[in-house]
């Protein structure tokens, strides 16, 4: 009997990982490229800076109404970068986890430690109140201080995951922080680094916004 029920749960989670691959409805906020992390952060509805907690698994809604599991991570939210004002606490989630007896595994998802100290690529807020973390592992960055009392970005999202820059992003041009020219060669994106970007592409949006209207 045990042998059964271990292979029925085996069968069942195959099932939900066949379900999930076969949809795409959502496939933005579960699925990652690798591209310049400015155009990472723009495609990204919300940012924010916080502390992890604690995690659970439960049933939700998914953008089709479809019932999936994920897993909930409780985040406090020590500044909102980008998007509307945040709660000082709310839940974000991920594809995947087990309850019920029924098992999801997503391949690329982030992991969210508790007492992790992060910047978060959110979409916008579901119909429980939750948030998608936006393109699986590239939505998390984590943060250290170094040696001079910058925090420094670590992630997926930064190239080579570690928060190295790349030469053509740190000449100007549009992938530049504030599009300015910057011949020194900086090693490390910084989390001031993240802040100019969302201000400079939130300044960029107003003035195409404001073309648009005097030149429809």
């Amino acid at each position: 009997i045990g042998t059964q029920t271990g292979q029925g749960r085996t069968l069942r989670r195959v099932k939900s990982l066949f379900l999930l691959l076969m949809v795409g409805s959502f496939a933005r906020a579960t699925t990652f490229v690798e591209q310049p992390f400015p155009d990472t952060v723009q495609q990204a509805p919300v940012v924010a800076r916080g502390h992890l907690g604690s995690s659970r698994s439960d049933w939700g809604k998914a953008g089709d109404g479809s019932k999936r599991i994920y897993t909930f991570t409780e985040f406090s939210v020590d500044e909102t970068l980008k998007g509307p004002p945040l709660s000082r606490s709310i839940w974000v989630r991920q594809l995947g986890g087990e309850k019920d007896g029924v098992g999801m595994q997503i391949a690329g998802s982030a992991q969210l430690e508790s007492g992790e100290d992060v910047v978060l690529l959110m979409g916008n807020v579901n119909s429980d109140a939750s948030h998608d973390v936006w393109g699986l592992m590239m939505g998390k960055l984590t943060i250290a201080r170094d040696t001079k009392g910058r925090d420094i970005l670590k992630g997926p999202a930064l190239n080579d995951g570690h928060g190295d820059r790349h030469d053509h992003e740190m000449r100007g041009g549009q992938n530049a922080p504030g599009g300015k020219p910057d011949t020194q060669k900086r090693r490390r994106w910084t989390l001031d680094d993240l802040r100019e970007i969302i201000r400079v592409q939130a300044e960029q949006a107003v003035n195409n916004d404001e073309k648009l209207k005097t030149h429809p």
